[in-house]
Formats: C-alpha cells, sequence, structure tokens
C-alpha cells in the first residue's frame, strides 16, 4: 500500500498541473556546450547559395583572440531528421520556405528541452528568407549569446567556491563565481593573485584596488597601470621575461556596468617580453564610487593547443559575477 501511495504521488508530481488546469510538462535537460548551434533547414537551402549565406554570416571569427575562431559552432540537420533526438539541444535556428506562409521571425524559450532557445525563420521564398534573416541576424547573435551566457553561469556556479576567500573579502568583494581550482598564490596589501593549473592551460586572475583619481579618465591609464601589475609580480618562463599588454594588436576598451556600478572593460592580448608565451586577456575596472576605490579583475591564460573562445567567455561569467560590498 505505502508503495502504491508513493507511486501514484511520483506520477502526480510528474504531471503536475499548471494554474489554469492545464498540464505541465516535465522538460528535458538540454545538450550541447557554449556557443554550439543547430540550423535545421532542408538539404537544398543548406546547400545553396542560402546556406554559405548564413553559414558565413554566424561563423565570423570572434576579434581579441590569438587564432581565428568563430563565433557559432554550428552544425546542421535536414527537417527530415529532425526529431527527438535533436530537440533537446540548447540552441535551435529553424529556416523554412512556405509559399502560403508570410515573413516571420520567431525566439521561443524552452520549447523542448531547458535551458533552450529556439529561433524560427519563415518565408515565401529564398529571397525572403535571406532577406529576413539579414534584418535579424544581430538580434539572433546578441539572444543566443546572452542565452549561452546564461547557460555557462548555471554550470560555473556548479564548481564555484561556497565562500570566497577572506583576502578578496579585504578587497572590498562580497561574492563571486570563483571556480574552485583557483589557488590563492600571492597576497599583498592591494593586490591578490590566483592561479589555476589544468590539463592543457594555465590560467591566472589579478585583484588589485586603488584608491579613485577624480581627475583621472576612467580607463585611460588601464594598460599602464595592468603593465606595471604584471611586470613587478608575474614572471615568464626564461630569466628576466615577464608578462604585458600585446600593443602590436590594439586591445578593444568599452563601458559596461557591474553591480551597478560603471566598468571598463579591456580584451585583448598579451605577450611574453623576452620569451614566447601569449594568450588572450580580459580585464574589468570597477568603479566603486561609494568607497572611492577603483577595483581591478585581470583575468588571463596561455594554453596553445586550447579553444580560447570558450575559455574567455568562462572567464567573463567569472569576472562578471563580482559583488562589492
Amino acid at each position: 500500500m505505502r508503495n502504491y501511495i508513493l507511486l501514484a504521488l511520483s506520477i502526480f508530481a510528474l504531471t503536475a498541473c499548471t494554474g489554469d488546469g492545464s498540464e505541465r510538462r516535465i522538460m528535458r535537460d538540454s545538450k550541447g556546450t557554449h556557443n554550439e548551434m543547430m540550423l535545421v533547414m532542408d538539404e537544398g537551402l543548406w546547400s545553396g547559395e542560402f546556406g554559405n549565406l548564413v553559414h558565413d554570416r554566424l561563423t565570423k571569427p570572434v576579434a581579441g583572440l590569438p587564432q581565428d575562431e568563430s563565433m557559432f559552432d554550428i552544425h546542421q540537420v535536414d527537417y527530415k531528421a529532425f526529431g527527438d533526438l535533436f530537440e533537446t539541444y540548447k540552441s535551435i535556428v529553424l529556416f523554412e520556405v512556405n509559399d502560403t506562409a508570410e515573413a516571420s521571425y520567431q525566439l521561443v524559450y524552452d520549447q523542448w528541452a531547458a535551458p533552450q532557445i529556439v529561433a524560427k525563420f519563415t518565408a515565401p521564398s529564398k529571397l525572403e528568407l535571406a532577406r529576413l534573416f539579414n534584418q535579424n541576424e544581430n538580434d539572433l547573435a546578441a539572444k543566443f549569446h546572452e542565452h549561452d551566457m546564461e547557460v555557462l553561469r548555471r554550470r560555473v556556479r556548479r564548481t564555484a567556491k561556497v565562500n570566497i576567500p577572506p583576502e578578496l573579502k579585504e578587497l572590498g568583494i562580497k561574492s563571486m563565481l570563483l571556480p574552485d581550482a583557483y589557488q590563492l598564490t600571492q597576497d599583498k596589501e592591494g593586490l591578490k593573485v590566483f592561479f589555476a593549473e589544468n590539463i592543457r592551460t594555465n590560467q591566472a586572475i589579478f585583484f588589485h584596488v586603488r584608491s579613485i583619481n577624480d581627475d583621472a579618465i576612467p580607463g585611460a591609464d588601464m594598460i599602464a597601470i595592468r603593465d606595471s601589475i604584471l611586470k613587478v609580480n608575474f614572471e615568464g618562463p626564461s630569466e628576466g621575461s615577464y608578462p604585458g599588454t600585446e600593443r602590436r594588436v590594439p586591445p578593444s576598451l568599452s563601458t559596461t556596468d557591474i553591480d551597478d556600478n560603471l566598468a571598463i572593460e579591456l580584451r585583448g592580448l598579451w605577450r611574453t617580453h623576452g620569451d614566447f608565451m601569449g594568450g588572450p586577456f580580459l580585464a574589468y575596472e570597477i568603479y566603486d564610487e561609494e568607497n572611492g576605490v577603483v577595483l581591478t579583475a585581470d583575468g588571463f591564460f596561455y594554453g596553445p593547443d586550447s579553444k580560447k573562445l570558450k575559455l574567455m567567455m568562462e572567464l567573463e561569467v567569472v569576472l562578471r559575477s563580482i559583488k562589492l560590498n
């Protein structure tokens, strides 16, 4: 009798009703890693000019990386093959030519799995479909990247330290998603360095705090301060070598916000003076006006045999998760 009751409760939980009395589906877990995208279209579309257009636009190389890497890793599947096996991918774009339909671009979340984003382009002709894609490709890329970052945040949270190190609290950081692999390697007043060594990469993040200079333009001296910290506190593989910002490929500087504070984002490449090591970096200057300080969080890594885009996305999730006191 007890087992029967438990079974009945389980069935009830799996077919729980929503507020309007309808049954709520239990969503399957989505599959796929960040920046992967599944394209669903008939072979005739994919193998022609339209397929070339979509491929070229969605696989544009991402700026700020030492080697070319595509904005999205795309995989095409024909409508006839699209079914239960592929419906659980986290990022899906469907393209359909239907001569009786009006041109439309739609976004749906968690249609067949969760978390999931599904976009559908429908038009009465190939030409209209191409126009529709041209009009919405930037929105598509932005929405799918935003979705990827949210999925990635959930995954990073699973491996993050339960409690942030007290050394970070000294700098005014209340919380952040710092992966457990990062260990403190330098502890100086106003400067903390964390290092993570993995199978194929070596990763470092340094945190630095200084007083706000009311006369300085935010971000104007960011590279100079960064390079001075790297030169004094980091050593290269050979005697006398040290890391620094690669100036021959100018870094990109932009304004954003972190924890409702003004932040300056700096992306670019680093190289080793006196040696041959290098790679990408991402840094933020967070202006904590309430406490009169600027917090710098700067991450960079070395992994010559690894793809860099996914690691940079993970680093962005980590650094942008900072919450200040």
